[in-house]
């Protein structure tokens, strides 16, 4: 159950890997200038709940494709897996980030609600290609416009272990996602531009829309409207 209290020690180490990452130093400092390779990073944890030991490995690697004409195109790969049965707030949430009035969250499942689903298992990949400046006259409108992708998999070993309950005590059906869950949409960067004392900061606005088997029922549930704040030093 959600609401119980639980006991644990977690140790956890994480390792990034870059191939022929190039750095620059400055004033003492290394500052990557990044790589044409994939970044890696593997994360692993070992702990013990309620004298219950368990490990996690999560894992993310990460591309960016850049075009002289077609701008920039990012793919990211997340996907873990636990080896024992935890309880709920210890599982994987497929990172939903859906709540009105909140920006766009890259890397993020933004038409899925908070806890939405569940897993101890997945995979996720989230697209994002930016085409790049809308060049104008006025330099406080430089939009961008940026298309978004998402997909995900994941399932529970033994749903039955595992219970919600609402404010009311009544048990909540648990959903992961092996049938895949779907999103795609777009967004405006910089629709609104202006300058400060750290670089340009832009507001945006955009949509994304829900599909495939998870879908909810009737169109506007499906769809979200969403503002951007990009910061560029």
């Amino acid at each position: 159950n959600q609401n119980n209290l639980y006991n644990y020690d977690i140790f956890s180490s994480t390792i990034r890997i870059v191939p022929r990452e190039k750095f620059m130093k400055t004033f003492g400092k290394l500052i990557s200038l990044g790589s044409k390779y994939p970044a890696f990073w593997i994360n692993y944890e070992l702990g013990s709940i309620e004298q219950t030991s368990f490990r996690k490995i999560n894992f993310k690697a990460e591309k960016k494709f850049k075009f002289v004409v077609f701008g920039e195109f990012t793919v990211v790969l997340f996907a873990g897996i636990i080896n024992k049965d935890l309880p709920f707030s210890f599982l994987y949430n497929l990172n939903g980030s859906y709540r009105p009035g909140t920006p766009i969250i890259n890397n993020s499942f933004m038409t899925m609600r908070y806890n939405e689903f569940i897993a101890d298992r997945y995979v996720s990949l989230h697209l994002n290609h930016n085409f790049g400046k809308i060049k104008t006259e006025n330099k406080n409108f430089q939009p961008e416009f940026i298309a978004l992708h998402g997909m995900g998999y994941g399932s529970l070993k033994n749903p039955i272990n595992h219970q919600l309950r609402d404010e009311n005590n009544i048990v909540l059906p648990l959903k992961s996602i092996e049938k895949g869950y779907y999103e795609s949409g777009f967004y405006f960067k910089n629709l609104i531009a202006f300058q400060n004392v750290v670089g340009q900061t832009g507001l945006g606005l955009g949509a994304l829309y829900r599909y495939g088997n998870y879908a909810l029922k009737g169109f506007n549930n499906n769809l979200v409207i969403k503002f951007s704040i990009d910061i560029d030093l």
